[in-house]
């Protein structure tokens, strides 16, 4: 965390304001956190983010696990002064808190003239506007100089603190949902070349704000997009228009215009995607480049509509499923059922690959019924039977937590394996603090001597 994140929790320690107050505080800060988590994940063009991005310089993201067992302490009512303070790791005491500067009645004061010192600063903090784009108030003039070592903590407390400071973009989430009319929601069907369908389910499956959903309602969706041709020179969605649908090029190219430079996105990609999740405006033109230039959209309206009902159905499902499984027994209720809202389902016949050896992991999966089995290497480089896993014992987690190549194969040992599964992009945001039971089962259980073996000779 950086030491702005650092001073803010040490003040809540001690400070003398309403719980709700702290409450308000975390869950903005945890709004920040995932700012940042979307800028990594979707790659935005913000300057010096996206420098820092492209140098790989990551931000340290464990300040949200904390984040998460503070606030379920103030939810539940365990956290006051006889149960030690909110943040146990970062307690200052006598000389310590008075170096620091803090105490129970002054909020965190950084470095910067605009940093106010009262906690209702603190308390009003915002984040985002409506009509700004994406992390625009952390860009830099062209010129500007990022260092080529570690990222400047200094420039990442004010990128933080700029993006708490700023309005909340209305959110999808933050909407209220009808759940009647989300169980009855239907998307509709328009008719496209079957060609046309395909490969947009290929381009939403591997989307991050899709990519959750079951396989049938990702169809659903490639058959409910508007599709609509442009010639070169029209304009799809001028700067300042309203961003409420998300776009997928299926022929030619699209010419995205701002002030500074031009880029092209070409077929299969997208542009909108913010939109479908805030109240945004266009923040650039997007203009076709040739005749008959193809394009598919999706409005915010429908695709909040089928997440809330893919999300009721998904949190039938799973919700007692989850609460069973031991990997997850340390998660709230509330995180489990965010599990579930992540997950979707996939079977596989005997003999099926869910894991190859040797493959970049990209999916967290939990076995729901039916046994996997699997085959690592010996010496000799030979497929040797290492163990079984059965229903509520995960796989896959292990490439994920550790950023490695599978050290085995998963394949599936009965006539029939079902799986929930998430993708290593939801599995870094939702699996929260069950990651520590994770890496405690891998470095202990007799059924990972295997794995642990591969990790001493690699």
């Amino acid at each position: 965390m950086s030491a702005f994140d650092k001073r803010v929790c040490q003040w809540l320690n001690d400070a003398s304001i309403p719980t709700k107050s702290k409450q308000t505080i975390l869950n903005r800060m945890n709004v920040g956190i995932t700012n940042y988590r979307a800028l990594e994940l979707e790659k935005l063009t913000t300057v010096p983010a996206a420098k820092i991005l492209s140098e790989n310089k990551k931000i340290d993201y464990s300040l949200q696990d904390d984040i998460a067992k503070a606030l379920y302490r103030l939810e539940d009512g365990t956290a006051d002064p006889s149960t030690g303070p909110l943040f146990p790791a970062l307690a200052t005491h006598g000389d310590d808190a008075h170096r620091s500067g803090l105490d129970s009645t002054s909020a965190p004061n950084g470095d910067y003239d605009e940093v106010e010192s009262q906690p209702a600063a603190l308390e009003t903090f915002t984040f985002g506007s409506g009509d700004e784009t994406p992390f625009a108030s952390t860009a830099h003039d062209e010129g500007d100089d990022i260092d080529d070592g570690e990222a400047d903590d200094k420039e990442l407390e004010a990128m933080r603190y700029r993006m708490m400071k700023r309005q909340s973009r209305n959110a999808v989430s933050a909407e209220p949902i009808n759940i009647e009319a989300a169980r009855a929601f239907h998307l509709p069907h328009i008719p496209k070349n079957p060609d046309v369908v395909k490969r947009l389910i290929k381009v939403l499956e591997s989307h991050h704000l899709f990519s959750h959903l079951e396989d049938g309602d990702i169809e659903g969706v490639a058959n409910a997009m508007d599709i609509t041709n442009f010639n070169r020179a029209e304009i799809i969605a001028p700067k300042g228009s309203s961003s409420d649908r998300l776009f997928v090029v299926i022929t030619g190219s699209v010419a995205v215009k701002d002030t500074d430079n031009q880029r092209k996105i070409l077929m299969e990609g997208t542009f909108g995607d913010v939109g479908l999740m805030y109240d945004v405006q266009h923040a650039e033109t997007y203009e076709a480049t040739m005749n008959n230039t193809q394009v598919c959209s999706i409005d915010r309206s429908s695709y909040q509509s089928l997440c809330s009902r893919a999300s009721l159905e998904k949190r039938a499902t799973y919700e007692g499923f989850l609460s069973q499984v031991q990997t997850l027994k340390s998660l709230t209720p509330t995180e489990r059922l965010q599990i579930a809202d992540a997950l979707k389902t996939s079977k596989y016949r005997k003999g099926d690959r869910l894991i190859r050896y040797g493959d970049v992991g990209k999916w967290f999966y939990i076995i729901v019924e039916g046994t996997v089995e699997v085959v690592g290497r010996d010496e000799a480089g030979k497929e040797v039977s290492v163990c079984t896993f059965t229903v509520g014992q995960p796989i896959g987690e292990l490439e994920l937590l550790h950023k490695h190549k599978a050290v085995a194969d998963c394949v599936a040992a009965t006539a029939s394996v079902t799986v929930a599964k998430m993708t290593g992009t939801h599995f870094e945001k939702v699996i929260g603090p069950a990651k520590e039971f994770l890496q405690r089962q891998a470095a202990t259980d007799e059924i990972y001597t295997y794995y642990r073996q591969t990790q001493k000779s690699a």
